[in-house]
């Protein structure tokens, strides 16, 4: 007398699980996110752009420009006049990096490349998060993830799920490029942590910012 009964109700249950819920994915906190689930143009969407464009692409950009200026000029005056630029380049070390330094130099560029790939998380967020709210993604439902239910348009998409998120990758980018560079070409611990505490701070402005605004420190509006 056994009944298959109980079966009915774990397909309806299972088919009605088919779309993730908005909370089942959560974004991070910070600007970038801010500016997922803000209308474009309000308080929270520029102070999102604001923090991307000025003080992480902007500084960084800078940085790496510098970096490479430094090096032509470094790789220019460091052979006779009578070579041409391209055979100078070719004959630099790329960016100044120091053929030798000291033991405990090398220790320290170990430990701190390190800890850029640990707190370096907005490249490996960035692409999840373009991955698993992508447009057609119907087993998501990042429409109401961004306040919007029912607005699934590409418009819609690209403004409030890619944009945000090609900037965050950009920036993760540019700032991992220039960490890197400036911990390979230092030759002394303390010049070492002091670029890398800068570089540090810009990376995180965007969830140094948030938490400003979340605290109200940058108004009530925000």
């Amino acid at each position: 007398e056994t009944s298959n009964a109980p079966s009915q109700p774990q397909h309806t249950q299972t088919s009605s699980q088919s779309q993730s819920p908005p909370e089942m994915f959560g974004l991070d906190r910070d600007t970038f996110s801010l500016m997922m689930i803000s209308k474009p143009w309000s308080r929270e969407w520029l102070l999102g752009i604001i923090t991307s464009l000025v003080f992480q692409l902007g500084l960084g950009t800078m940085i790496v420009i510098n970096l490479v200026h430094e090096y032509n000029s470094t790789c220019y005056n460091q052979f006779d006049k009578d070579f041409n630029f391209n055979m100078r380049k070719s004959n630099c070390v790329p960016f100044n990096v120091p053929i030798w330094v000291p033991l405990e130099v090398t220790l320290a560029q170990f430990i701190t490349i390190i800890i850029v790939i640990a707190t370096q998380s907005d490249l490996l967020t960035s692409v999840t998060t373009l991955v698993t709210l992508r447009k057609n993604a119907e087993h998501v439902r990042w429409d109401e993830l961004i306040g919007e239910p029912g607005n699934r348009s590409w418009l819609q998409w690209t403004v409030r799920i890619m944009f945000p998120n090609a900037q965050k990758l950009s920036q993760g980018l540019v700032i991992s490029f220039a960490s890197f560079v400036i911990i390979v070409q230092s030759n002394e611990i303390i010049d070492l942590l002091k670029d890398f505490s800068a570089l540090l701070v810009v990376s995180e402005a965007d969830n140094i910012i948030f938490y400003l605004a979340d605290m109200g420190f940058l108004g009530e509006h925000l």
